[in-house]
């Protein structure tokens, strides 16, 4: 730490002890997250892969007439199963 403080005061590093470097580790992994989402099309395959489940349940509920007891609320992606 010490040596850390040395390079620092003398404008040479960034100060690491200080209350916000601790912020960078996590920024800099939240812009990597960030660019793999968007290269990947997360929210794309997560909508697509919940929608499949969303549609299967529904036909189970269906299937098995149990729409008195079980219903789906919210979003493909995000979405409960529930009372109705």
């Amino acid at each position: 730490m010490a040596h850390i403080e040395q390079y620092s005061v003398h404008g040479n590093l960034y100060p690491f002890f200080s209350t916000h470097a601790g912020e960078t580790v996590g920024l800099a992994a939240a812009l990597k997250t960030l660019e793999f989402y968007d290269k990947q099309n997360v929210p794309e395959y997560l909508q697509a892969q919940g929608q499949k489940l969303y549609n299967g349940m529904e036909t189970l509920i269906e299937r098995y007439a149990l729409k008195n007891l079980f219903c789906l609320r919210g979003q493909p992606s995000y979405f409960h199963l529930g009372a109705p």
